[in-house]
């Protein structure tokens, strides 16, 4: 990973001033052949980000779900983090991320796969994505 996956892209999910939890994104949206990621941004107060980590990111918790199975992982959990991955100001501490699902040139599995993030108590959307249902052989793995 590089810093890039710390950072808002235009496919991050906007929010507003006053939200408070995590919210997910694909990038692209819509993709037959990867590269394909899971985009997002977490907003919590200061009190319930300090509980969580210095850096929440490493709390960040991602669960895949198919007709297959589940998996889970935490994907930044041993990502070393500097003070400026975190933009923090008196009302909230904010922070972006990137998990590569499927790498360039890939096909995107058949699915169909749903995707959540928790960190701490919240919990964010859900996302889903399916490839060409001709590969329904093709399973999933999540990059870190």
């Amino acid at each position: 990973m590089s810093n890039d996956d710390l950072s808002l892209t235009r496919d991050t999910p906007a929010i507003a001033a006053d939200f408070v939890g995590v919210k997910v994104a694909l990038s692209p949206a819509s993709a037959v052949r990867g590269p394909l990621a899971l985009v997002g941004v977490f907003q919590l107060s200061p009190a319930q980000a300090d509980a969580i980590d210095q850096y929440p990111h490493r709390a960040l918790v991602v669960a895949l779900a198919s007709t297959a199975g589940t998996m889970v992982t935490t994907p930044l959990r041993q990502r070393v983090f500097f003070p400026d991955d975190v933009q923090r100001v008196a009302s909230h501490v904010r922070g972006y991320f990137r998990v590569d699902l499927v790498d360039p040139g890939e096909i995107v599995p058949a699915g169909p796969f749903w995707l959540t993030v928790s960190l701490g108590e919240h919990l964010s959307n859900i996302v889903a994505f399916a490839g060409p249902p001709e590969l329904t052989g093709v399973r999933a793995g999540l990059g870190a």
